[in-house]
């Protein structure tokens, strides 16, 4: 009786996968077959392949298609490769898909819930980017760079990064993004398997880097009550704002981690890469590099804003590293209002998308459809 049970109950399931799996075939939406339990994302879950390189795969097989049904696990997803509806998703359609498809911890405790990058949810979303696009401007930012001056720019503390190279801003990030296993475990349950990530409540950041954020900026805030100097940094604006938008030391910390995350990994990769590309290229490194020394002859051998400004080729340089060497190679978004997507052929009806269907955008293989990187810089340079 019980095996008789037990084989009812696998029976069962198998039809309700077979069923479930067949969603895009019986919607005319083309895309690559699913596995049972993991749908597509088999080779992420066994961490042998990256999404963002198995969405160059689908981007390259599909060529002639706008957009591809895949399986997110057992939810059905799309892959969108047509560059106008690209747009109209990040763009002209944003309000039906202004969440981002990412875990986002619900506890008022975990500071990164303030993140507006990670925000699944639209008001708080819009205080997040209302209390941080102030920090943005280019006057605020124009001196600032990597972990040095995010912490210059965040907290105005000289972290001494170039000085001690394991000082504790330098600690802290490594902590957050130094790979491992559990470290990619925990990352692929939060972009793919949210809700065991939510079963189990798990939290983004060490419990010691948690530790540090809050008590950096408690002393940093007692600190300033008792001096009258005028600081110009990210603390500062969230404190002056305070009350308009009831932030609480909680808030300011998470705003501020948030800042410090966000700043980290991207730019020194950023650099990293493009110093590399530089290196592969003599004949653009030697035209960036006589043109730094005739724009800081021409400033006093002072690198200001204005200097920086001047370097229009080492701005190109930047941007077709961020081209070729995208540090996020996919954008995660959800829908979150019935979307009418372009008809396929085929199809007797538009598809429309129901909200909660996660949308993947493939930025690496869009990036990479003009990879001729030496010809593309003689060209604009």
């Amino acid at each position: 009786m019980f095996w008789s049970v037990v084989l009812i109950i696998c029976g069962l399931i198998y039809l309700w996968q077979k069923w479930n799996y067949s969603f895009w075939q019986r919607n005319g939406v083309p895309g690559p077959n699913p596995s049972f339990f993991v749908g597509n994302l088999g080779p992420v879950v066994k961490q042998k392949d990256h999404i963002g390189l198995m969405a160059d795969t689908w981007y390259k097989k599909y060529a002639d298609a706008p957009y591809i049904g895949y399986y997110k696990a057992f939810t059905p997803a799309i892959m969108v490769r047509d560059m106008d509806l690209v747009k109209n998703i990040l763009i002209k359609d944003f309000t039906s898909f202004h969440s981002n498809d990412l875990f986002s911890n619900d506890d008022p405790n975990e500071l990164l819930t303030v993140n507006p990058f990670v925000q699944t949810d639209e008001q708080k979303w819009k205080l997040s980017r209302t209390v941080m696009s102030p920090m943005f401007t280019t006057t605020k930012l124009s001196a600032k760079f990597t972990t040095e001056n995010v912490a210059s720019c965040a907290f105005s503390l000289n972290a001494n990064c170039f000085e001690d190279g394991d000082c504790e801003f330098r600690r802290m990030g490594k902590k957050i993004f130094q790979p491992s296993f559990w470290m990619g475990i925990k990352f692929m349950l939060f972009f793919f398997f949210p809700y065991i990530a939510k079963f189990f409540s798990l939290s983004f950041l060490p419990k010691d880097v948690d530790k540090w954020a809050r008590r950096l900026i408690r002393e940093n805030v007692a600190s300033r009550k008792n001096r009258t100097l005028n600081y110009d940094d990210m603390l500062q604006i969230m404190l002056s704002v305070q009350d308009k938008y009831n932030l609480t030391q909680d808030h300011i910390a998470g705003h501020a981690l948030s800042f410090f995350v966000d700043g980290y990994e991207t730019s020194s990769t950023v650099l990293s890469f493009a110093l590399w590309q530089l290196a592969r290229h003599p004949d653009v490194q030697k035209k960036v590099s006589d043109e730094i020394v005739t724009v800081l002859h021409k400033h006093a051998n002072s690198l200001s804003f204005e200097a920086l400004s001047e370097m229009n080729y080492l701005d190109l340089v930047i941007q077709e590293t961020l081209r070729i060497n995208a540090v996020g190679l996919t954008m995660h978004k959800k829908c979150t209002k019935p979307y009418m997507l372009p008809k396929l052929p085929g199809q007797k009806e538009p598809f429309v998308l129901q909200p909660g269907t996660p949308i993947l955008i493939p930025v690496y293989s869009i990036h990479q459809k003009n990879n001729d990187w030496k010809a593309l810089m003689e060209k604009d340079g």
